[in-house]
């Protein structure tokens, strides 16, 4: 079993207005993965089919979809609670795929597709291999190019690359079928409620 599978969603192609853009950045966050002083991890990005994606590093494997663009991906398309609801079930069943196909693994962290994560994630899960898992509340945003780090100490609440959670907690279906629409929105597709979700469970999330 993998100690920590990183799972990075990306969107369908037809929903990005830069791929090659979209392409140095995660690039940029792959090499970041890479990082790890523990080698206990792996990787799956999990893209449409026929999506350019770079050259994938050793421990990262891509997930193919065949999930259609997002209709409501832009917020000028709709109000703002339909925008958010279509993006946390697009974005959720991509997560979904990449969990169903690397499920043997005690954590996951699943990592947006411009963020960098911190090299010692895997050691810090090493030494606390019991834990529920974490939210990171620290963290730091930075604007591609820019020279600039602005720390924030609530920074679970604004970042979805901020959750390390043990596996079994997700209750992943056997199935992609078998999940609940709603499961999948307030579960993978928001890192806003699984905290308070899990707590409410009795499991407790540490930071």
């Amino acid at each position: 079993m993998t100690l920590v599978t990183f799972i990075i969603p990306i969107r369908h192609q037809l929903n990005s207005n830069d791929w090659p853009s979209l392409k140095s950045r995660l690039s940029q966050t792959m090499a970041s993965i890479s990082g790890q002083h523990d080698g206990d991890w792996r990787a799956v990005i999990v893209a449409n089919e026929r999506a350019d994606l770079p050259v994938l590093p050793p421990k990262f494997v891509a997930k193919r979809v065949t999930f259609p663009p997002n209709p409501l991906h832009d917020m000028d398309s709709a109000d703002r609670e339909s925008v958010y609801d279509a993006v946390r079930l697009d974005k959720g069943r991509r997560i979904l795929s990449g969990m169903l196909s690397a499920r043997d693994t005690r954590f996951f962290m699943i990592v947006d597709d411009d963020d960098f994560v911190s090299a010692r994630i895997v050691t810090f899960a090493a030494k606390n291999a019991d834990a529920n898992g974490w939210k990171i509340d620290r963290g730091y945003f930075w604007t591609d190019g820019g020279r600039l780090l602005l720390q924030h100490n609530d920074f679970a609440s604004y970042c979805g690359t901020s959750l390390i959670i043990r596996s079994d907690l997700y209750r992943l279906p056997a199935t992609f079928e078998d999940a609940d629409v709603e499961y999948i929105k307030s579960m993978l597709g928001s890192h806003i409620f699984i905290g308070k979700l899990l707590a409410d469970a009795g499991y407790p999330l540490g930071s």
